[in-house]
C-alpha cells in the first residue's frame, strides 16, 4: 500500500519556514504536483512592471490558469516611462488582474511615471485597484502641482508610510483652478521620508489640513534654508508626537543652512524625541566652506527630550582618500561635547552616539579597521564611556 501523502495543512506549515528562499521554494515547485500549491502560495510575493513586460504580465496575470496573483504583496513600476508608455500603462483594462490581486498588495512603488501630462481619471481609477497599500514610494516623477502629490496619498486610505525622492512640480503661486486638487492626508500615515523635494511646500499643505496629520518618524533629506520655517511650523505643530528625526545639510554653506535651521526650528517641543540623525552631517564628495558643527551643537542644546537615547551623525567619506579630509575636522570638540566636557553648553540624556560612515565602493577589511580606529581616537571621552558605536554604509 503507497504512503499515504501528507496532509496540505502540513504541508503549508512547513513551506512557511522557507519563505525567504524564493530559490528553494522554485526547486521544490518542481518536485511533486502536491508541493506546487504550497510552494506558490509563498512565491512571488513581488513583481516589476517595466515598459518592457507589461504586455507580458498582463497576459499572465489574466490567464486562467495564472497561480501568482493571489500571493503579490509588493509591486515596483519601474520607468522610465514616457507619455505613451505611461498612458498605455494607466489606460489598459486592469480590472481584472486587479479583482485578482489588487487586494493583497501592501506596497507599491511608482518610479519615473510623469503624473504632470496625465489625466487625473487614468491614474486614480489605477491606483484605486490597490485599497490595502500601506507602504508607498514615488521616485523621481513629475506633477502639475503640489496638491496633485497630496491627491496621490490620499488615493490609499490604509497608508502608513510614504517616500518622496526626486519629485517635482510647478510652483504654487503659479495654481490655478485646473490644477488645485483636492486631498486628505490619510489619518494613519506616521512615517514619512522627503528627499530632493521642496519640503516647505509639503509642510504647507500638511499645515493646511483640519486634522493635522501627525508624522511620529520623519526624513527630510538635505533641508535648505527657504524650507525651514514651514518645517519649524510643523514641528512645532506635532510637538511630543514626534519620535524619530531625520535631516542634514549638503550645499556649499551647511553652516549656513544649519544656522536657519536653529533660528526656524524649535526642537525642545518635540519632548517625546526618541532618535535624531543628521544626515548628511559631512559629505566630502560635495565642496564645502563652512562647518556645521556649531549650530548643530546648539540645536542638540535646546532638546528637552527625557526619551531621546540615541543621535546619528551619517558622515560620507571618498574610497580613493578616505582619511585626507577628516583629519583637519573637529572631532575633538563633538568628543567634549557629548562627553559633558564643555561647560557653556548642556547636553540632553543621550545613550549612545553612534557615526554612520558612508562610502561610494566596496572597502577592504584593513581600510575598515583603519577608519574604525581613526574615529575611535578622535572620540576617546565618548569611546571611554561606551557611549560610541560606529557603523559602516556602503
Amino acid at each position: 500500500m503507497p504512503p499515504l501523502p501528507l496532509p496540505v495543512e502540513i504541508l503549508d506549515y512547513i513551506f512557511n519556514f522557507l519563505a525567504d528562499e524564493p530559490k528553494t521554494l522554485a526547486d521544490l515547485a518542481l518536485v511533486s504536483r502536491s508541493f506546487v500549491q504550497s510552494s506558490r502560495a509563498l512565491y512571488p510575493e513581488s513583481i516589476n512592471i517595466t515598459p518592457e513586460n507589461l504586455e507580458t504580465l498582463l497576459l499572465l496575470l489574466k490567464s486562467p490558469h495564472r497561480t501568482i496573483s493571489r500571493n503579490i504583496r509588493k509591486i515596483d513600476i519601474q520607468g522610465p516611462w514616457d507619455d505613451h508608455s505611461s498612458n498605455i500603462l494607466l489606460t489598459t483594462n486592469w480590472q481584472l488582474p486587479l479583482d485578482s490581486f489588487g487586494n493583497t498588495v501592501l506596497s507599491l512603488s511608482l518610479f519615473a511615471i510623469d503624473f504632470d501630462s496625465l489625466s487625473s481619471m487614468a491614474y486614480q481609477t489605477f491606483l484605486a485597484g490597490f485599497p490595502r497599500v500601506q507602504f508607498l514610494k514615488l521616485h523621481s516623477m513629475k506633477f502639475i502641482s503640489v496638491s496633485q502629490v497630496m491627491n496621490t496619498l490620499g488615493q490609499f486610505p490604509a497608508l502608513r508610510a510614504a517616500s518622496l525622492c526626486n519629485i517635482a512640480w510647478n510652483n504654487p503661486d503659479n495654481d490655478t483652478p485646473e490644477t488645485i486638487f483636492p486631498y486628505r492626508i490619510p489619518s494613519g500615515l506616521y512615517k514619512l521620508t522627503l528627499k530632493e523635494c521642496y519640503k516647505r511646500d509639503i509642510m504647507r499643505c500638511f499645515l493646511s489640513q483640519e486634522s493635522l496629520p501627525l508624522i511620529k518618524e520623519l526624513d527630510l533629506g538635505a533641508v535648505s534654508p527657504s524650507d525651514t520655517e514651514a518645517i519649524g511650523e510643523y514641528l512645532g505643530r506635532l510637538g511630543p508626537v514626534l519620535s524619530s528625526l531625520s535631516f542634514g545639510f549638503d550645499s556649499l554653506d551647511p553652516g549656513g543652512d544649519a544656522e536657519d535651521f536653529y533660528h526656524n526650528c524649535n526642537l525642545a517641543l518635540n519632548t517625546s524625541l526618541k532618535s535624531l540623525h543628521y544626515d548628511p552631517f559631512v559629505d566630502f564628495f560635495v565642496s564645502s566652506l563652512t562647518n556645521p558643527w556649531p549650530w548643530i551643537s546648539r540645536t542638540i542644546s535646546t532638546l528637552h527630550s527625557n526619551a531621546l537615547t540615541q543621535i546619528c551623525f551619517s558622515i560620507h567619506l571618498i574610497t580613493s582618500r578616505p582619511l585626507i579630509d577628516c583629519v583637519q575636522f573637529t572631532w575633538s570638540e563633538m568628543d567634549r561635547f557629548f562627553a559633558n566636557k564643555l561647560p557653556t553648553t548642556t547636553l540632553p540624556r543621550c545613550t549612545s552616539l553612534q557615526l554612520w560612515i558612508h562610502f561610494d565602493d566596496v572597502l577592504s577589511p584593513d581600510l575598515v579597521q583603519m577608519i574604525r580606529e581613526f574615529m575611535t581616537e578622535q572620540f576617546p571621552l565618548c569611546h571611554e564611556n561606551g557611549l560610541l558605536t560606529i557603523r559602516f554604509v556602503t
